[in-house]
């Protein structure tokens, strides 16, 4: 991995080929282990090895940006003169804003996200992990598929101003998915900054079991349903509301549904962005070199902020959050280290309570209906089961949901204190959720697959 050190001079050299005054210059990359695995056997193995530098340079309301994975003293000259090539090229942009000198009091590193031995996980470790696992799916008739994944990544950014910021991080990564005799399946998935706290085993367990249950599926009747959601359920619910309206842009030009200091969701919910949670992935300043801020999005379901990056600062006459994403991007500011808080009873209490109901692993092919009612649609998939007098009875035919999440997220009963990190595209994403029992969940028809 790229350190400090070598950053910084990949950076300056990059800014001392341009003759423009707001320059700004990003290096993001590392390596990625990963192991993958089908019908019980080990397929694939892949070390990707990568770091993409980004120019971007701004004069006046025009902004150019070019990218390369070479940094050698030709092609570093190059991309920035690609950039200033691009600039002059572009319409005006009354949103630009130029690069900034360094803050007041520094951005916090979060030491949690690095762990030497993580980024030092041999291919041997792996694959001794995926037979362990196989050796139990085996004897039960189960057929696995999956990854297992180590690696670090690094972050540095540097303007023409004198600010530099540089953060690593090291991250793990489990799923599995198992297909019994008859053809039902079960998930789950993990993900961890230091690869050795991922349960592995307890995971493979938990799989196992609720794959011996999926088997000769009843059908249920379309209609509304007390759900108990499991946190990979729960994250598609609370992605979805990020890119539906968490952004700054998105609430400047009246498409979010955000209604700041109005009550949107029921009172036992809150809702943040949190670089700084030591299970997750957190960069401590964003693609701005703007110090990131724990920002509370919802707080005991009332709307509290959205996140901003300088553009939107700008035009809202506010201050950057920290939450700009890579220039070119065309989400505008963007949460990426979403955490919903966490409850007072166990799933093991919270499934007692339920006299009649279903339990949700996930969603699959989610997408939106209606952006501003936060309405979206998707299936069930890999574990459906029917709840009956606080217990698992039996499992159901996969169905599709088409729900409004604000208006599910008033329905919430129960929240679980266990939650799980998942993590995202990029290795610096992370979601961190609890289950969720929600009242008269709606689904609108059922899949005879």
């Amino acid at each position: 991995m790229l350190n400090k050190k070598k950053a910084f001079q990949i950076l300056e050299q990059a800014i001392k080929k341009s003759s423009y005054k707001n320059v700004e210059v990003f290096l993001f990359g590392g390596k990625k282990h990963l192991t993958r695995f089908a019908e019980n056997t080990i397929h694939q193995n892949i070390i990707q090895k990568n770091y993409v530098l980004t120019v971007k340079i701004t004069d006046g309301k025009r902004v150019g940006i070019a990218k390369c994975n070479i940094f050698d003293g030709k092609n570093l000259a190059y991309v920035v003169e690609e950039a200033e090539k691009l600039m002059k090229h572009i319409r005006d942009d009354d949103m630009v804003v130029a690069p900034k000198s360094p803050e007041k009091g520094d951005y916090e590193e979060n030491k949690d996200n690095y762990h030497k031995k993580t980024s030092l996980v041999t291919p041997a470790e792996r694959a001794e992990t995926v037979m362990e696992i196989v050796s139990m799916c085996k004897p039960k008739k189960m057929v696995a598929a999956g990854t297992v994944v180590s690696g670090d990544s690094m972050f540095a950014y540097m303007n023409s101003k004198k600010r530099f910021a540089y953060d690593k991080r090291t991250f793990g990564d489990f799923t599995i998915t198992l297909t019994n005799e008859t053809g039902g399946t079960s998930s789950e998935s993990s993900s961890n900054n230091n690869f050795y706290e991922i349960d592995f085993i307890g995971l493979t367990k938990k799989a196992l079991k609720r794959a011996e249950m999926n088997q000769n599926p009843i059908e249920l009747k379309p209609g509304k349903y007390t759900v108990l959601l499991e946190e990979m359920a729960v994250t598609t619910l609370l992605d979805f509301l990020a890119i539906m309206g968490f952004g700054g842009l998105q609430y400047y030009e009246k498409r979010s549904f955000m209604k700041l200091g109005e009550k949107i969701t029921g009172d036992n919910i809150t809702v943040v962005d949190n670089p700084y949670n030591k299970l997750c992935f957190g960069l401590p300043f964003d693609f701005e070199g703007s110090n990131r801020r724990k920002i509370t999005l919802i707080e005991k379901g009332v709307a509290k902020n959205v996140v901003h990056d300088h553009r939107t600062a700008k035009v809202m006459n506010t201050k950057t959050t920290g939450h700009a994403l890579s220039p070119g991007s065309s989400l505008g500011p963007f949460p990426i280290n979403l955490e919903m808080n966490a409850g007072k009873k166990s799933t093991s209490s919270i499934l007692k309570s339920i006299d009649k109901g279903i339990l949700i692993t996930r969603f699959f092919y989610s997408n939106i209906v209606d952006r501003n009612k936060t309405t979206i649609t998707g299936m069930t998939r890999d574990g459906t089961f029917l709840i009956e007098n606080g217990k698992i009875t039996k499992p159901i035919l996969n169905m599709r949901f088409n729900e409004n999440v604000l208006e599910a997220l008033k329905r919430v009963d129960l929240i679980s204190k266990e939650r799980k990190v998942f993590l995202g595209y990029g290795g610096i994403e992370s979601t961190i959720v609890p289950k969720l029992l929600i009242r008269n969940f709606n689904f609108t028809g059922v899949s005879k697959l």
